[in-house]
Protein backbone atom coordinates (compact mmCIF):
# COMPACT_ATOMS: atom_id res chain seq x y z
CA UNK A 1 0.00 0.00 0.00
CA UNK A 2 1.38 3.42 -1.00
CA UNK A 3 1.76 6.00 1.73
CA UNK A 4 -0.26 9.16 1.48
CA UNK A 5 1.93 12.19 0.96
CA UNK A 6 1.55 15.05 3.37
CA UNK A 7 0.53 18.42 1.97
CA UNK A 8 2.90 20.99 3.53
CA UNK A 9 0.17 23.64 3.87
CA UNK A 10 -2.04 21.17 5.73
CA UNK A 11 0.90 19.98 7.83
CA UNK A 12 1.73 23.53 8.94
CA UNK A 13 -1.93 24.41 9.55
CA UNK A 14 -2.41 21.35 11.77
CA UNK A 15 0.94 22.00 13.49
CA UNK A 16 -0.20 25.53 14.32
CA UNK A 17 -3.58 24.36 15.55
CA UNK A 18 -2.04 21.72 17.82
CA UNK A 19 0.53 24.14 19.23
CA UNK A 20 -2.22 26.63 20.03
CA UNK A 21 -4.45 23.92 21.55
CA UNK A 22 -1.89 21.84 23.41
CA UNK A 23 1.30 23.84 23.69
CA UNK A 24 4.79 22.49 23.21
CA UNK A 25 4.56 19.65 25.72
CA UNK A 26 1.25 18.42 24.29
CA UNK A 27 2.50 18.48 20.71
CA UNK A 28 3.53 15.02 19.50
CA UNK A 29 3.90 13.39 16.11
CA UNK A 30 1.35 10.78 17.21
CA UNK A 31 -1.41 13.37 17.62
CA UNK A 32 -0.24 15.18 14.49
CA UNK A 33 -0.31 12.01 12.38
CA UNK A 34 -3.77 11.18 13.70
CA UNK A 35 -5.11 14.61 12.71
CA UNK A 36 -3.49 14.36 9.29
CA UNK A 37 -4.65 10.80 8.70
CA UNK A 38 -1.15 9.47 8.07
CA UNK A 39 1.28 7.27 9.96
CA UNK A 40 3.91 8.83 12.21
CA UNK A 41 6.59 7.36 9.99
CA UNK A 42 5.26 9.51 7.14
CA UNK A 43 5.88 12.66 9.16
CA UNK A 44 9.38 11.42 10.04
CA UNK A 45 10.09 11.29 6.30
CA UNK A 46 9.81 15.09 6.33
CA UNK A 47 11.06 16.06 9.81
CA UNK A 48 13.32 14.18 12.19
CA UNK A 49 11.88 15.76 15.34
CA UNK A 50 9.04 17.90 16.62
CA UNK A 51 11.59 20.64 17.31
CA UNK A 52 12.63 20.69 13.68
CA UNK A 53 9.02 20.80 12.45
CA UNK A 54 8.02 23.55 14.90
CA UNK A 55 11.02 25.68 13.94
CA UNK A 56 10.44 25.23 10.21
CA UNK A 57 6.82 26.25 10.77
CA UNK A 58 7.91 29.31 12.79
CA UNK A 59 10.52 30.32 10.20
CA UNK A 60 7.90 30.03 7.49
CA UNK A 61 5.50 32.33 9.36
CA UNK A 62 8.29 34.79 10.23
CA UNK A 63 9.38 34.90 6.58
CA UNK A 64 5.80 35.66 5.57
CA UNK A 65 5.56 38.42 8.18
CA UNK A 66 8.82 39.92 6.93
CA UNK A 67 7.69 39.69 3.32
CA UNK A 68 4.42 41.45 4.10
CA UNK A 69 6.20 44.12 6.16
CA UNK A 70 8.65 44.71 3.30
CA UNK A 71 5.71 45.46 1.01
CA UNK A 72 5.33 48.69 3.03
CA UNK A 73 9.03 49.64 2.74
CA UNK A 74 8.61 52.43 0.17
CA UNK A 75 5.60 54.03 1.88
CA UNK A 76 5.80 57.10 4.12
CA UNK A 77 6.73 56.33 7.72
CA UNK A 78 3.25 56.61 9.27
CA UNK A 79 1.66 54.49 6.56
CA UNK A 80 4.46 51.96 7.02
CA UNK A 81 3.80 51.76 10.79
CA UNK A 82 0.09 51.32 10.13
CA UNK A 83 0.91 48.55 7.66
CA UNK A 84 3.18 46.81 10.15
CA UNK A 85 0.35 46.82 12.70
CA UNK A 86 -2.02 45.28 10.16
CA UNK A 87 0.50 42.50 9.51
CA UNK A 88 0.98 41.89 13.24
CA UNK A 89 -2.77 41.57 13.77
CA UNK A 90 -3.03 39.06 10.92
CA UNK A 91 -0.34 36.89 12.50
CA UNK A 92 -1.19 37.41 16.16
CA UNK A 93 -1.33 33.66 16.79
CA UNK A 94 2.43 33.48 16.33
CA UNK A 95 2.97 35.35 19.59
CA UNK A 96 1.68 32.44 21.69
CA UNK A 97 3.71 30.00 19.64
CA UNK A 98 6.96 31.97 19.97
CA UNK A 99 6.62 31.71 23.74
CA UNK A 100 7.61 28.06 23.42
CA UNK A 101 11.07 28.88 22.05
CA UNK A 102 12.74 28.61 25.47
CA UNK A 103 11.26 25.11 25.87
CA UNK A 104 12.74 23.77 22.64
CA UNK A 105 15.50 21.24 23.23
CA UNK A 106 18.55 22.83 21.60
CA UNK A 107 20.55 19.62 21.91
CA UNK A 108 18.44 17.90 19.22
CA UNK A 109 20.70 19.12 16.42
CA UNK A 110 22.90 22.00 15.27
CA UNK A 111 20.11 22.90 12.84
CA UNK A 112 17.77 23.58 15.77
CA UNK A 113 20.24 26.10 17.21
CA UNK A 114 20.70 27.69 13.78
CA UNK A 115 16.92 27.99 13.35
CA UNK A 116 16.50 29.61 16.75
CA UNK A 117 19.25 32.11 15.92
CA UNK A 118 17.64 32.85 12.55
CA UNK A 119 14.28 33.48 14.22
CA UNK A 120 15.92 35.79 16.75
CA UNK A 121 17.71 37.69 13.98
CA UNK A 122 14.48 38.05 11.99
CA UNK A 123 12.67 39.28 15.09
CA UNK A 124 15.39 41.92 15.59
CA UNK A 125 15.19 42.95 11.92
CA UNK A 126 11.43 43.57 12.12
CA UNK A 127 11.95 45.54 15.33
CA UNK A 128 14.61 47.69 13.62
CA UNK A 129 12.19 48.43 10.75
CA UNK A 130 9.71 49.74 13.31
CA UNK A 131 12.37 51.87 15.00
CA UNK A 132 13.52 53.29 11.66
CA UNK A 133 9.95 54.20 10.67
CA UNK A 134 9.38 55.89 14.04
CA UNK A 135 12.59 57.90 13.75
CA UNK A 136 11.65 58.92 10.22
CA UNK A 137 8.15 59.97 11.33
CA UNK A 138 9.65 61.97 14.19
CA UNK A 139 12.05 63.76 11.87
CA UNK A 140 9.12 64.60 9.55
CA UNK A 141 7.14 66.01 12.49
CA UNK A 142 4.47 63.28 12.29
CA UNK A 143 5.13 61.81 15.75
CA UNK A 144 5.87 63.62 18.98
CA UNK A 145 9.58 63.93 19.62
CA UNK A 146 9.19 64.00 23.41
CA UNK A 147 8.26 60.31 23.48
CA UNK A 148 10.99 57.72 23.53
CA UNK A 149 11.38 55.81 20.28
CA UNK A 150 11.86 52.60 22.25
CA UNK A 151 8.56 53.19 24.10
CA UNK A 152 6.66 53.71 20.85
CA UNK A 153 8.38 50.72 19.23
CA UNK A 154 7.56 48.51 22.21
CA UNK A 155 3.91 49.57 22.05
CA UNK A 156 3.74 48.76 18.34
CA UNK A 157 5.73 45.55 18.56
CA UNK A 158 3.78 44.26 21.54
CA UNK A 159 0.46 44.92 19.79
CA UNK A 160 0.71 41.36 18.48
CA UNK A 161 -0.47 40.30 21.96
CA UNK A 162 -3.72 42.27 21.79
CA UNK A 163 -5.95 39.68 20.07
CA UNK A 164 -5.19 37.21 22.87
CA UNK A 165 -5.94 39.82 25.51
CA UNK A 166 -9.21 40.75 23.78
CA UNK A 167 -10.44 37.14 24.14
CA UNK A 168 -12.04 36.79 20.74
CA UNK A 169 -13.14 40.39 20.24
CA UNK A 170 -12.09 41.44 16.76
CA UNK A 171 -9.37 44.07 16.63
CA UNK A 172 -7.67 45.48 13.57
CA UNK A 173 -4.31 47.05 12.96
CA UNK A 174 -6.15 50.24 11.99
CA UNK A 175 -7.87 50.39 15.40
CA UNK A 176 -4.59 49.88 17.21
CA UNK A 177 -2.87 52.49 15.05
CA UNK A 178 -5.61 55.05 15.74
CA UNK A 179 -5.41 54.37 19.46
CA UNK A 180 -1.64 54.75 19.53
CA UNK A 181 -1.52 57.73 17.19
CA UNK A 182 -4.58 59.65 18.36
CA UNK A 183 -4.78 58.46 21.96
CA UNK A 184 -8.01 57.85 23.78
CA UNK A 185 -8.80 61.41 24.65
CA UNK A 186 -12.27 62.54 23.56
CA UNK A 187 -11.97 65.30 21.03
CA UNK A 188 -14.77 67.85 20.88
Amino acid sequence: MARRKVDKQELFAVTEALLLERGYNGFHFGVLSERLGVGRSTIYEYYSSKEQLILVYMERVMNQIMKECQEWASDPALKRLKGYLAVFMRYSQIHRITQILPMIDRSVSPEVNASIKQLSDSHQTVYSWIVDAIEEAKSEGEIRRDLSTSLIAAMIFSSIQLPDAMRGEQISGDQVFRLLYEGFQLRL
